[in-house]
């Protein structure tokens, strides 16, 4: 009789929690809490769906500062050979 509910519970909680996590981080719109607290799974996912997917592109500029890192170490070292100011343009625009 019990179903299968006992493997999803905690599943549950795990988002829920998750979405908690953002929503203080992030402080949105206040009947965000509520559906989260009181939506239990369904008002979380709802959540990550409205508001933490959204977010995702803030995180594009930190994935993009790995090639730029290495780009900016080459750039140093073609300076020391070769100091024009194309290169110095290039190492100033990664550097800002």
């Amino acid at each position: 009789m019990g179903g299968l509910g006992h493997l999803f519970y905690p599943g549950g909680l795990i988002v829920q929690g998750i979405a908690l996590w953002h929503f203080v981080k992030r402080r949105p719109e206040g009947y965000w809490l509520w559906i989260i607290i009181f939506g239990g799974v369904l008002g979380a996912g709802v959540y990550v769906f409205a508001e933490m997917i959204p977010d995702l592109w803030l995180l594009q500029g930190m994935f993009r500062g790995f090639g730029r890192r290495s780009r900016i170490l080459t750039l140093e070292t073609q300076i020391l050979d070769n100091p024009s100011a194309g290169n110095l343009e290039e190492l100033a625009e990664l550097c800002f």
